[in-house]
């Protein structure tokens, strides 16, 4: 309720990631489009957003299980659970690739609130891993007209790999376009194919109980393709690009340590996904790199603050805000990037060679005080008041008005004493009436004592948290209670207690 996804996205965006259905083929041939972990990806998007291979054989399985709905079992009803799932599923995956997507977009209410409608394609799998499951234990050794098939499929698997082998040879002598993966990852699904057609002549009879090496053999299959299929996909890298201290100059240093740095959108997007994160592999050349360009949450390694977020979920008046900043004119934005508290401006003249730009520029400080005020009764107000014309030292405070006299000249001693994820301690020792401005998101949970007394937090330049003082000395604490956490740790709580009553009267029955 108070993140960005409180309120719609526009369908362009909510889509932006639908299932590729030419990733269909991924269900037996996961890297035919090539994988990052490779190097080699050249499909669309990101490898793993529509990644839905659950193993070759498990896939086979699956689809015995369909074919056999018309047979009576005892798991009939959650065969054909799982088997209406899958399209549906693969329907709602495509998203923009049908008119469906967007009608229940449009028209059925939470569909707006989410993006990337290929994670849909997660029932799909599921659905296929179970239906694997269910089936497995009823496999027996093919007769009749299912062993004419099984020898046939594995001819036509040796088949398959012959092809594959030719045409790869001919790729590489470039007397066919085609690419590599394709061969590949064909011959890789050509083999799979082969072990699985050869499990099941040899699988157990109906007659005798199920053969252990044989069992072994099908769990052995299963694990050894879906690591093949998923090696590398959880990449890490060497553990000194964490143990090694960031080198800055001394002057950037000291700018970092009094204020945030901001790195504009186009150049943030630029620096993750054309030159250090790009989704056709996962290797960069010089890991340093990234942790050198200070790019959103990897500043955190470091402890320098920032007024960049990469987080899935964020505050939904940060996100308001930012969006207010890039619609905003030059003056606006330096005037905006000032009461943030960003000093340093980091931008990118080139993005094939050079290093990032720190640019400092004029900034409010974190904590601050100001006699003036305009008062307004929403952020969006408040928002609409912050022009590149407004005072620099002016606040805009949602809430009732107070009637104080602006002295743009004086102030007070500022000083916070205490900083930490979850508390900020600040003394202020003031002659006049004033507003204590902290430039941290305003959210739900954070309270203020004043001198040990409870005191009301008011929003701030759409964003900030504020608290009025009257003239004289007072310490400030901010600090984050949120209230849900009490009721939940109160409910983690009974549920410790009620275990042992629970235990005791089932040991007696």
């Amino acid at each position: 309720m108070n993140s960005q996804r409180s309120s719609q996205v526009d369908f362009a965006q909510a889509a932006t990631y639908s299932f590729w259905p030419w990733r269909l083929i991924g269900l037996v041939a996961p890297n035919f489009f090539g994988n990052p972990a490779q190097g080699d990806y050249w499909g669309y998007g990101n490898f793993w957003e529509d990644a839905i291979y659950v193993g070759f054989l498990p896939f086979l399985l699956a689809f015995v299980a369909l074919i056999g709905l018309r047979k009576k079992n005892e798991n009939r009803s959650l065969i054909i659970f799982l088997a209406a799932l899958i399209p549906v599923s693969f329907l709602l995956a495509l998203g923009n690739n049908t008119p469906l997507y967007e009608w229940l977009f449009r028209t059925v209410p939470t569909f707006a609130l989410f993006q990337s409608p290929t994670r849909f394609s997660i029932w799909m799998v599921f659905a296929l891993a179970l239906l694997a499951g269910m089936v497995v234990d009823s496999w027996h050794r093919p007769t009749g007209r299912g062993l004419y098939w099984s020898r046939l499929a594995i001819a036509a698997g040796v088949a398959l790999l012959l092809g594959t082998i030719l045409g790869g040879f001919l790729a590489n002598q470039s007397l066919l376009d085609a690419p590599q993966t394709f061969f590949t990852a064909t011959l890789t699904m050509g083999i799979f194919a082969l072990l699985a057609a050869w499990l099941n002549l040899r699988a157990p009879t109906e007659k005798i109980a199920k053969k252990v090496n044989w069992q072994w053999l099908v769990a052995g299959l299963v694990a050894v393709d879906l690591l093949f299929a998923g090696w590398g996909l959880n990449p890490g890298t060497n553990l000194e690009l964490y143990n090694e201290e960031l080198s800055l100059s001394p002057e950037i240093e000291a700018r970092i340590s009094e204020g945030r740095v901001f790195i504009p959108s186009v150049d943030e997007y630029e620096l993750r996904y054309e030159r250090l994160f790009q989704f056709d592999s996962f290797f960069t050349e010089d890991p340093m790199e990234i942790r050198s360009s200070l790019l959103p949450d990897i500043f955190m390694l470091d402890e320098i603050r920032s007024a960049n977020n990469y987080d899935p979920l964020m505050p939904g008046r940060y996100t308001t805000f930012m969006d207010a900043f890039a619609r905003a004119d030059q003056s606006t934005q330096n005037l905006l990037l000032a009461r943030m508290n960003v000093n340093l401006l980091e931008s990118f003249t080139s993005i094939d060679k050079g290093n990032p730009s720190l640019t400092p520029i004029n900034h409010l400080a974190r904590v601050r005080w100001s006699t003036c005020a305009r008062y307004v009764d929403s952020a969006d107000e408040a928002l609409a008041q912050l022009t590149g014309d407004l005072e620099l030292n002016t606040v805009i405070i949602e809430g009732m008005p107070r009637s104080e006299s602006c002295d743009f000249a004086y102030q007070p001693l500022v000083q916070i004493t205490r900083d930490t994820a979850n508390q900020v301690e600040i003394i202020v020792n003031s002659d006049n009436a004033g507003w204590l401005v902290l430039a941290d998101t305003h959210y739900p949970g954070w309270q203020v004592r004043v001198n040990g007394s409870q005191a009301e937090i008011y929003p701030a330049d759409g964003l900030f948290r504020a608290v009025h003082l009257e003239a004289g000395r007072w310490d400030v604490n901010f600090v984050y209670i949120p209230m849900w956490f009490y009721f939940g740790l109160g409910l983690s709580l009974l549920s410790w207690l009620a275990l042992p009553i629970l235990w005791r009267r089932s040991a007696e029955k």
